[in-house]
């Protein structure tokens, strides 16, 4: 309700990833599929915008795939750890201690960083190409794989994969 939104419980028992606090993030199976066709959403209120902090990482035994928060603190992503990715900048910041939706969709071709919140909805796209992606290794939700300094710090909830390209209006 402090961000605009009034259906969030105010007891809300979401994910609370600390920065340098090791197992505040949760470890879930990954989808099972190869593809270079996903969505991957969550609802995150960041407590402060951690550099290259992991929203949903996977990097198991695979090149570092994730949507995140980039070196500067806007939302980013990683895709097969192609430099043409980790170094996009969206230039989407979400705001600290209010709740934004932050979508990545990437496609074969191109891949597009959708942020909506109470100061409304942005996007932004990388044209890149994006080779398959088997998601056989877990995820990690709140947290990067290699380094608890890059955790998510804040509130992440209700997050989602899809096996398709989400229109803006889904």
């Amino acid at each position: 309700p402090d961000s605009g939104y009034g259906l969030f419980e105010t007891d809300n028992t979401a994910l609370r990833p600390t920065i340098s606090l090791a197992d505040s993030w949760v470890t879930v199976p990954g989808p099972g599929v190869t593809t270079d066709t996903i969505t991957i959403l969550a609802w995150i209120k960041p407590t402060t915008l951690v550099a290259n902090g992991g929203i949903v990482f996977a990097r198991a035994g695979q090149p570092a795939t994730a949507l995140n928060l980039n070196g500067t603190g806007n939302l980013g992503y990683h895709w097969l750890d192609a430099a043409a990715t980790y170094q996009f900048d969206s230039g989407l910041t979400p705001a600290v201690n209010q709740w934004s939706l932050a979508a990545l969709v990437v496609e074969p071709d191109q891949a597009t960083i959708h942020m909506i919140n109470a100061g409304g909805a942005q996007s932004a796209v990388n044209t890149a190409t994006h080779a398959p992606r088997g998601f056989t290794d877990n995820l990690r939700i709140g947290g990067y794989p290699n380094n608890v300094n890059r955790n998510f710090d804040g509130i992440i909830d209700e997050v989602a994969i899809f096996n398709t390209a989400l229109a803006p209006a889904e």
